[in-house]
């Protein structure tokens, strides 16, 4: 991702990367994220905390609403940006987690496609079933990457955990101390729900919450929100007491959270194939599309464990001789049989 610079011919020699600033509004910059030279257009991503998808203008031509001379072109100023210079291990690590799961879309050449507005449906989920996220988060972390300079490092966080640039407290102690600081008992807009009467989400609710994911969510009997918001807070928001001597567990109200707090971490959190499969029964499992297309194999355990049961009916009558009521023998036809073969796919 080398400098890019701006120039100024008209002559089409627009780069990826290069910037479009407005003149009256510096804070509203376009990134040049793929270039048409035959066509002379031009791809561009408006920077800003939720990339969206990237517009298609033609060069000289208005940029949504504003005219082409309402802005100039710069170089790309990524490597010296807030953003780029948030870098930390930790942060790192995740951008490239986030790389890793686009980098299949983006070395394959459909990344074109996606700009263009032509990658199908059915192509797209292919790449979403092999990354094992859900169409939305592959459309949040391709439109970040090409607004932020098409590099690994344009997937760093650009918010923390819970709001724009706001830490998670460590604990209910220090959400608590936070509260007072900031007055009020109630966080975002004040309403009616109780829901709003809460306080922040904490690290240690974030760690509650992948063991929650992890440890007990497989196992769970209901997988309605509200019902794992339950079993959330009765399993994992306890705090221990003494009882005549002996230590003994209950749910600490300091520690619960809000059914809003739990969805939104919860569906940010969970591996959602994986949850998809935990809906399901064993029986549900083994009857999907998959295993109707010739892929029983990789559901069985082993051995007899899983069949493929053929039915034939037979060219052959069965023919009935039990005597009539007047003691005639007469043939009654019944029908055909049908012959059923059990075929063991291991």
């Amino acid at each position: 991702m080398g400098l890019v610079i701006a120039h100024s011919s008209n002559k089409f020699d627009f780069n990826v990367n290069e910037l479009m600033v407005h003149k009256s509004l510096p804070d509203k910059v376009y990134t040049v994220c793929w270039v048409f030279p035959k066509l002379n257009k031009i791809a561009l991503s408006l920077q800003r905390t939720r990339p969206q998808k990237p517009i298609i203008v033609t060069v000289g031509g208005d940029i949504e609403g504003d005219a082409w001379e309402y802005f100039e072109r710069k170089p790309n100023d990524f490597i010296g940006s807030r953003l780029y210079g948030s870098e930390t291990e930790e942060k790192r690590a995740v951008a490239l987690a986030k790389y890793n799961k686009i980098k299949p879309l983006i070395e394959s050449g459909d990344i074109e496609l996606y700009i263009k507005g032509d990658l199908g449906g059915l192509h797209l989920r292919t790449y979403v079933k092999e990354a094992r996220i859900t169409v939305q988060t592959l459309y949040k972390y391709i439109n970040q990457y090409l607004a932020f300079g098409s590099h690994p490092l344009a997937l760093l966080p650009m918010t923390f955990k819970c709001g724009t640039m706001r830490k998670l407290p460590l604990n209910a102690k220090e959400a608590e101390q936070r509260r007072i600081e900031r007055g009020g008992n109630y966080i975002g807009a004040k309403g009616d729900s109780d829901d709003y009467l809460r306080r922040d989400f904490t690290t240690e609710d974030e760690k509650g919450m992948l063991k929650f994911i992890s440890k007990i969510l497989p196992s769970a009997p209901d997988h309605k929100l509200a019902s794992l918001h339950a079993l959330f807070n009765a399993t994992l928001c306890q705090s221990t007491t003494t009882v005549y001597g002996q230590e003994e567990l209950f749910i600490d109200p300091q520690k619960l959270i809000s059914i809003n707090q739990f969805t939104y971490h919860f569906l940010k959190d969970v591996d959602h194939v994986a949850w998809a499969g935990y809906q399901k029964s064993q029986k549900h499992v083994q009857n999907n599309d998959d295993i109707s297309i010739g892929k029983a194999q990789e559901y069985s355990i082993g051995p007899s464990h899983t069949y493929e049961i053929d039915a034939t009916r037979l060219n052959l009558y069965v023919v009935s001789r039990i005597p009539d009521l007047d003691g005639k023998n007469k043939k009654k036809v019944l029908g055909r049989p049908y012959l059923y073969c059990n075929y063991p796919v291991k």
